[in-house]
């Protein structure tokens, strides 16, 4: 009976995921029309993220120099305030490595791919698509309230353990309304030109027909799920 109920369960899941449209493949001034589309989007929206990121990156990294050179005059509570502060400017720092934007890879990952052929036209197209897709799903997250909420708690922490830790209240709210103006100017100027250009892209080209495989927001940046499994529960975490 238990492998009757699950076959039936399969398949009433199976009949409730609708099946996706298939895609007829773009006909050759469809490609070349949309490889021009995406070109304008890389173009037009680099710039702005790549100021950004440049920008918050030397901002980070002034800081961590900063911070130790200050540090290494310090003793005691004061210099461990000061190692607080380069402990977050070097988390800052290097978030922006871990998650680079897809916006800034264009030039080393289409570049080098050839266009002769249609195929390879796809193909362009095919990954340019993914990579501004990416780009959106990972704008949305960077201005979400969850991302606003992070980088609140961080600095709230990092305050408390100045204040509690090294006794320092002043240092305390030097960190909490520092780390606050930094860690949510960074989220505030975080440019969102090609999340929208990628909304547009998405309606004049893609519109439900294949649309839902780079759909941005098809799965949030950190998911987790929780799930039966072998002698008790499973816990799936996902990037």
């Amino acid at each position: 009976m238990r492998a009757v109920a699950t076959a039936v369960s399969i398949l009433v899941l199976t009949a409730a995921v609708p099946a996706r449209a298939a895609c007829p493949p773009p006909d050759p001034a469809t490609l070349t029309e949309r490889q021009a589309a995406l070109e304008r989007i890389f173009e037009d929206h680099a710039g702005d993220m790549d100021l950004w990121w440049t920008g918050f990156m030397g901002l980070h990294m002034g800081m961590v120099v900063a911070g130790g050179v200050i540090a290494q005059q310090q003793q005691g509570d004061a210099r461990n305030e000061t190692l607080v502060s380069l402990l977050g400017s070097a988390l800052g720092a290097g978030t922006l490595l871990v998650v680079t934007p897809p916006l800034l890879e264009a030039p080393t990952r289409l570049a080098p791919l050839p266009l002769d052929t249609p195929a390879q036209q796809a193909a362009w197209v095919a990954l340019a698509e993914r990579m501004l897709a990416e780009q959106a799903r990972k704008s949305r997250f960077a201005k979400s309230w969850l991302a606003r909420g992070l980088a609140f708690a961080y600095g709230v922490g990092a305050s408390l353990v100045v204040w509690l830790a090294f006794h320092r209240p002043w240092g305390a709210l030097r960190q909490l309304v520092g780390g606050t103006i930094i860690g949510q100017g960074r989220i505030w100027l975080h440019p969102s030109g090609a999340a929208d250009a990628w909304d547009a892209y998405r309606g004049r080209y893609l519109g439900d027909c294949g649309a839902a495989a780079l759909e941005p927001r098809a799965r949030p940046p950190i998911s987790v799920s929780v799930g039966a499994a072998a002698g008790g529960f499973g816990l799936s975490v996902r990037f």
